[in-house]
This record gives structure tokens, C-alpha cells and sequence, in this order.
């Protein structure tokens, strides 16, 4: 957030990655907990990333907000979670 020199790629499988846009360096940023469980067929697994508009004005880590298909009950669900 408000970095405009990096970018926040988003893959199917659960990780959130960097990407240095000067210097093409691709670096890991965030790994969603109970990434097995994911629905990754066909649209689904991890299918979006937005920070909190204070992200980094916050005193704690910060909050984000993951939207994301998973199969953790037993059938597919869609979940946003903070």
C-alpha cells in the first residue's frame, strides 16, 4: 500500500507474493493459513487482496481482507475474511 514501486501478486494456490517494479525482484508476502483447503478447479482458490485504507498508518500490523473459495466444510464456499 501506497508503495507505487511494488505490487501485490495474488496466486490460486494461497500465496501473496511482491513484485519489485524497478528492479523485477519477486519476493514472499503472505501465505493464506489452511492453504490446503482451498478450491483451486477451475475460478476458484485465492481470488483477491485489499488492505485496510489505514494499513500502514496502523499502530498494529495492520489489517487485510482476503476473498477466497475453500472446501474446508465439505463443499465449495466463497469467504472474505480480515
Amino acid at each position: 500500500p501506497n508503495d507505487p514501486g511494488r505490487l501485490y501478486v495474488v496466486e490460486k494456490g494461497g500465496a501473496v507474493r511482491t513484485l519489485d517494479t524497478t528492479t523485477g525482484a519477486v519476493g514472499s508476502f503472505f501465505t493464506v493459513p489452511g492453504a490446503a483447503n482451498l478450491r483451486t478447479a477451475g475460478e476458484g482458490g485465492l481470488l483477491g487482496l485489499t488492505f485496510h485504507p489505514t494499513y500502514q498508518a496502523s499502530t498494529q500490523t495492520g489489517y487485510m481482507y482476503l476473498h477466497y473459495s475453500t472446501t474446508a466444510n465439505g463443499q465449495g464456499a466463497n469467504r472474505v475474511e480480515e
